[in-house]
């Protein structure tokens, strides 16, 4: 007997293949669209001053009361239908996906501070919530693509503006930021780059499908974006669009011949942008700052470690991270160290080599989102996440070949664009660990997944699935908790740190106090609010407390350097010089060029009476330029002197 066709889709009609001229308006019965378009717009301008990350928590709290507003309010109160089976393709994604998060779960359960992963893995449930949201929209109303890509193209705009203005101290200096601007709305300088890279499929695919006017709109929206992706002078940025740009076409000459030249169009469009604005940047630079900059970071994609400028620094530091990150995963390759645990861990292999080495800086990213995941959650836990990705892939290479429409084929050929310069991007930063950058990244896969799902014509039945909904309420609940649990320890702790350089000590145990949790409870730097405690403790000359307070500290990260240097001076201050010094020594192994610890250690040596040691530490810096420490060095000189001319006394 003939087996049965499996084929899901019918070959496309000619009449099929063109782009259909179709009125993309959005009605008002799609109001689940214009809330997603409404979340796509704000997220990105959402963010605090009261906590330690400016945009993190605002912005995650926000997407996870979106996830449970909608799921409430279309799908158990409204009672809205859910399809009420779906391929086992679509399946694979979500159970994969889950498979992940309790891998993520497992490999946490044993790591040195679990509760540095909760909030990690709470996401992780988030975004596929938020997926399975995106999906239900796509499906439901294609207009929501449309409508979603407009909002994204000019919030392109307003964001690619805020940076410009930011560059050139025209404006918006004071909006929260990190490292050299411009920084936008995104207090990053390297993730505004990457956020205005991810919003180009978006903008691409309206720059396809629509009219005269909005053509136009995303004309201008590429213009800007390329130029502000070019300002902010992110190398990951450039590389993961130059994948795009290349994964695009290579898509449509396979499998859309028909609208190569439309794709060839809008490609020209952004690459002529990029390339003008870089050339009269350069140009047009009076003062030679900008275009230096420009061509050494340029000129360090093909040239990593030569001339040592800068850039070379910066990629060469790079470097040593991923090789000690590499003799990490070798000592754990099945569990990980656990979902957010790298940054406690990977100290443990010692700072030489490294920028963190004078502990100026604690490394709280791989800089690979790869190796972060294997490194974190093991061979298990990379593999399940490339695993999602893969089947998110998989479904779009099925309707490229099979979709009757040729604008579906065009939708999906721009979203697995950018999935690709996400993954591009993934190599040399951490774009997965925004919010903003998450949102774009489940908004491109609920794309190809809804897309998928129309195509398949799943049925509806009343009721159907509704098990999954309430789950998604759960997930969300679950996300606003964890997100408000950051949210106390973050602003707390900002307070703290505030009154630290206030010299008021009794006012920052007060508010260690109330940023005190059990879900979240380490900052960037890799110091808990207790390390902060026990130096209040100390000043007050609470001692035992102070002693107390920091060993729970060092239980949450027994690798951090300068907790392990406060634990020393606190037993310096009590006159305890032998049970200050392994602390001490501790803290220079993991950082052998940090001066304040050899100051520290050459304080004990000296008062324990071990002054070869002492001499030796003292020696390991610039003891001259300090009078107590000339003073140190002579007195150790001249004991040992003595006592060599003397022995027995």
């Amino acid at each position: 007997m003939a087996k049965k066709s499996k084929k899901k889709f019918q070959k496309p009609r000619p009449e099929q293949s063109a782009s259909r001229k179709v009125n993309v308006a959005t009605t008002p019965s799609n109001v689940e669209g214009y809330l997603l378009a409404g979340l796509v717009f704000l997220l990105p301008m959402i963010f605090s001053r009261a906590t330690l990350d400016p945009t993190i928590v605002p912005r995650h709290l926000l997407i996870s009361f979106f996830v449970a507003a909608v799921a409430l309010l279309f799908y158990v109160f409204k009672k809205k239908d859910i399809p009420a089976s779906m391929s086992k393709s679509i399946y694979a994604v979500f159970i994969i996906g889950l498979a992940h998060a309790a891998w993520s779960i497992v490999s946490t359960a044993a790591s040195i501070n679990p509760a540095n992963g909760y909030f990690e893995i709470c996401r992780l449930l988030l975004n596929l919530a938020l997926l399975f949201l995106v999906l239900q929209m796509v499906y439901k109303k294609e207009s929501t693509v449309v409508l979603v890509c407009k909002t994204i193209a000019i919030t392109a705009i307003i964001h690619s503006f805020i940076g410009l203005v930011q560059n050139f101290d025209l404006g918006f200096a004071d909006l929260p930021g990190a490292n050299s601007k411009p920084w936008g709305l995104n207090a990053n300088r390297n993730l505004y780059g990457s956020a205005l890279a991810f919003s180009i499929p978006f903008v691409g695919y309206l720059f396809y499908r629509s009219g005269k006017l909005w053509k136009a709109i995303a004309s201008f929206s590429l213009f800007i974006s390329a130029t502000a992706i070019v300002i902010s002078q992110t190398r990951s940025a450039w590389v993961s669009m130059a994948a795009f740009l290349l994964v695009l076409l290579l898509l449509s000459i396979i499998f859309i011949r028909t609208e190569t030249k439309k794709i060839l169009k809008f490609t020209a469009v952004f690459f002529i942008s990029a390339l003008a604005v870089a050339s009269i940047i350069i140009a047009a630079d009076s003062k030679g700052t900008l275009a230096t900059e420009l061509k050494e970071r340029g000129s360090s994609l093909v040239r990593p470690t030569a001339d040592r400028t800068t850039s070379d620094y910066s990629i060469n530091d790079r470097f040593s991270i991923w090789k000690k990150t590499t003799e990490l995963i070798k000592d754990k390759p099945v569990t990980g160290v656990g979902t957010g645990n790298w940054k406690i861990s990977i100290l443990a292999y010692g700072g030489t080599g490294t920028a963190w080495a004078g502990g100026s800086y604690v490394p709280d990213r791989v800089h690979n989102i790869y190796l972060q995941m294997l490194a974190e959650n093991g061979v298990p836990g990379l593999l399940l996440f490339l695993a999602f990705w893969l089947s998110i892939g998989w479904i779009g290479f099925k309707l490229l070949r099979g979709a009757a429409a040729a604008q579906k084929k065009v939708l999906v050929a721009f979203m697995m664009a950018g999935l690709a310069a996400v993954a591009t991007d993934g190599i040399f930063s951490f774009p997965t660990e925004r919010i903003e950058h998450s949102l774009y990244i489940i908004v491109m896969a609920g794309f190809i997944i809804g897309t998928y799902a129309s195509e398949l014509e799943i049925t509806h039945r009343k009721t159907a699935s509704k098990t999954l909904i309430y789950i998604v309420v759960l997930i969300a609940i679950l996300n606003i908790f964890i997100g408000l649990k950051r949210k106390q320890f973050e602003e707390n702790i900002y307070q703290v740190k505030a009154l630290e350089k206030l010299s008021r000590p009794a006012d920052l145990i007060v508010y260690a106090d109330k940023g005190k949790n059990s879900f979240y409870n380490l900052d960037p730097d890799g110091l808990a609010i207790e390390a902060k405690e026990a130096i209040a403790h100390r000043d007050l000359k609470d001692y035992d407390k102070a002693i107390s307070t920091m060993k729970q500290a060092l239980k949450y990260n027994p690798n951090s350097a300068m907790a392990l240097n406060n634990m020393g001076t606190i037993y310096t201050q009590m006159g305890k010089f032998k049970e200050a010094i392994p602390y001490l020594e501790k803290a220079l192994k993991l950082t052998p060029d940090f001066d304040m610890v050899k100051k520290n250690l050459a304080i004990n040596y000296y008062n324990d009476k071990q002054l070869e040691k002492a001499i030796s530490t003292l020696e390991s810096f610039d003891y001259k330029s300090e009078a107590m420490f000339l003073e140190l060095y002579n007195n150790s000189k001249a004991y040992l002197e003595y006592q060599k001319n003397n022995p027995g006394k």
